[in-house]
């Protein structure tokens, strides 16, 4: 074996690579897992957005520190593993396309970041941010978008329904009555509504005319929004039974079109957070990059006229 090949392979299997590597995998799946239970309304965004922080900047430092390109694309290709991980167990066609849509996104990051770090004579390290993160930010939001509309699904589930109506209840609350909740009956919501309006006057009637007054607005409503239900369905059902039939009324062509606006209010939603965390990443990195040439965990070094980082 010539001294090329097994300089070749030292590369792949140096400590320092596969430490850079480690921390990409774990900090990747650990996103991913926690990206999962966001999505599917059982966590809250700060954890996700802090490993997100760390983990965009660990993949900076990957390009920034791996000399070697086919190892840079294939760490980076192991981050997307990792990413995806925690939604195997929804494989399907949407999620290889979410799959692949990332990990291409991330390896042209990869790719533009190694390239203008090679045409550089004086390193400059936030000259070459600007040629990964917003790739890899953008991949991100692509990614995050395909999961919510086509591998989370885009039906408008009971369950789904809920999830998103949730924190709206406080508010209304606040407007219309502190006992006022999502599974109450609609004709208690119809009494808390004529109280809010009534006050007093409500409680004072006797209890055939309040009922009296109760079923004329619950008529009201479905004479004016053409709402179908019985008197003791819940509020929630309610809703969600008027609005799957509103949508129902949708012409199928303007149907195919509600993913695709779905998808892109998700992406846009995403970029609009990401355009944050990729500074407070790109400050991060820039962090642990001075710590590791101050510690020798990498080398800023002359060959001729241009910078060179040493791993």
């Amino acid at each position: 074996m010539n001294t090329e090949s097994v300089d070749s392979i030292s590369s792949y299997v140096s400590p320092k690579i596969f430490l850079l590597g480690a921390a990409g995998a774990v900090s990747a799946g650990t996103a991913g897992y926690l990206l999962e239970t966001v999505i599917a309304g059982v966590a809250n965004l700060t954890p996700l957005l802090l490993t997100v922080l760390i983990f965009f900047a660990v993949l900076f430092l990957q390009v920034l520190f791996i000399e070697n390109r086919r190892t840079v694309y294939a760490v980076t290709l192991i981050d997307s593993f990792g990413m995806i991980t925690p939604f195997l167990g929804k494989l399907s066609f949407s999620l290889l396309a979410a799959w692949l849509a990332l990990a291409g996104f991330w390896l042209l990051a990869a790719r533009r970041g190694r390239e203008e770090l090679d045409n550089q004579l004086k390193v400059k390290f936030f000259r070459i941010e600007r040629y990964v993160l917003p790739y890899a930010f953008n991949a991100f939001a692509l990614f995050i978008s395909i999961l919510v509309v086509w591998v989370n699904g885009a039906t408008l589930t009971k369950e789904r329904f809920l999830q998103l109506i949730q924190p709206a209840q406080p508010i209304i609350q606040g407007l219309l009555s502190q006992n006022f909740t999502f599974n109450m009956s609609i004709a208690k919501f119809a009494e808390l509504s004529l109280e809010s309006r009534l006050g007093a006057g409500l409680s004072a009637l006797p209890q055939k005319m309040k009922t009296i007054a109760v079923e004329q607005a619950l008529n009201q409503l479905k004479e004016k929004y053409g709402f179908k239900f019985n008197f003791n369905d819940s509020f929630n059902d309610v809703i969600y039974n008027y609005i799957v039939s509103w949508l129902e009324k949708i012409p199928e062509p303007v149907r195919l079109i509600l993913p695709i606006s779905a998808a892109l209010l998700v992406f846009l939603t995403v970029k609009g957070f990401t355009f944050i965390i990729r500074w407070l990443s790109a400050g991060l990195a820039y962090l642990l990059y001075k710590l590791a040439l101050s510690s020798g965990f990498v080398k800023l070094e002359s060959a001729g006229e241009r910078e060179m980082i040493i791993l």
